[in-house]
């Protein structure tokens, strides 16, 4: 595998396949763009990964040094080298997930669109009854607070009044 260093940065994929066809056999082909936080060291690379050892010499001897010019007229002399890291990407071969376009037929997603359909068919209480109902239930709540006031009150006055009466009973 080579890499291809120092192109233009502007050079896109299509246009280096262009400039350098025909390019001898090879199953791997990865042409990155430059990254432009680099200022004025940004280049693109071509990764190729030739099928035989000839087609690599035949490569280099051809465009090492070759010079590329970008559309402002800037000169790039390319260095063609062996890339640091030999080893092709495996193909991305994904697995079909088994469990897609299945939920229509999940038991318990059945059973969900079920419970749904019957609590949509059951019909809701009228507004007015259930208004009736949060009235009662805040009047009983007033009934219950206020009666509960008055006999903590009454409670703690006779508490109150029975301690007194001890006291006066054991200071004598």
């Amino acid at each position: 595998q080579i890499v291809v260093r120092r192109l233009p940065p502007s050079l896109t994929a299509e246009e280096f396949i262009d400039l350098t066809s025909p390019i001898p056999d090879h199953d791997f082909f990865y042409f990155t763009q430059d990254n432009s936080k680099m200022g004025e060291q940004a280049f693109t690379r071509a990764y190729i990964n030739f099928v035989s050892y000839e087609d690599i010499l035949i490569f280099q001897e051809k465009f090492d040094g070759y010079i590329f010019v970008d559309q402002k007229g800037n000169e790039f002399p390319a260095v063609v080298e062996f890339a640091p890291f030999q080893k092709v990407p495996k193909k991305k071969t994904r697995k079909p997930d088994v469990k897609m376009a299945t939920i229509e037929n999940d038991p318990d997603f059945l059973k969900f669109l079920d419970g749904l359909d019957q609590k949509s068919s059951e019909s809701a209480p009228a507004v007015d009854t259930i208004l009736e109902e949060i009235e009662a239930k805040e009047r009983e709540l007033k009934g219950q607070s206020s009666s509960s006031v008055w006999r903590f009150i009454i409670t703690h006055y006779i508490c109150r009044e029975q301690r007194s009466i001890e006291d006066d009973d054991s200071a004598d």
